[in-house]
C-alpha cells in the first residue's frame, strides 16, 4: 500500500438536521429531494491506520443513514483496490459497521424498541 490514499465522495445531507437536529448524517446518493445540500468529504487510508477509512474533513459524521455505510465502504474499497473493514469519523469513532456495544447505538436501539412496543 502507498503511504496514504485519500478519496473524495460527494455526499448529501439535510442542513436543518445537521445544524439544529441530531447531527451530521450524510448519504451517498440523493434520490430524495429533501437532501438538497451536498459537500465533498475526504476519506483517508494510511499506513498508520491500515484497517480503517478515516474521515479527514468537514463536520464530524455522527452516523450513516440508510444503506450509505455499506455502499460507501464498498465504493472506497473498490476504488482503492483494498479490503478495509470499517469507516471512522474524524474523531475516531467507528461509524460503519456500527458497534452495538457503543453507548450511542445501545441508547438508540433501546429507544427504538420502546417506541415499537408502545
Amino acid at each position: 500500500m502507498q503511504n496514504e490514499i485519500i478519496l473524495s465522495r460527494k455526499m448529501y445531507f439535510d442542513k436543518c438536521t445537521k445544524e439544529f437536529g441530531d447531527g451530521f448524517y450524510p448519504i451517498c446518493w440523493n434520490n430524495n429531494s429533501r437532501f438538497g445540500n451536498h459537500t465533498i468529504i475526504l476519506f483517508q487510508l494510511s499506513q498508520k491506520y491500515p484497517t480503517m477509512w478515516r474521515q479527514i474533513n468537514e463536520s464530524v459524521i455522527y452516523g450513516l443513514d440508510d444503506n450509505t455505510g455499506i455502499e460507501l465502504l464498498a465504493s472506497l474499497n473498490r476504488e482503492a483496490n483494498v479490503n478495509v473493514p470499517c469507516i471512522v469519523n474524524s474523531s475516531g469513532r467507528r461509524i460503519y459497521p456500527t458497534d452495538l456495544l457503543n453507548t450511542t447505538y445501545r441508547i438508540m436501539r433501546y429507544h427504538r424498541s420502546r417506541s415499537l412496543s408502545l
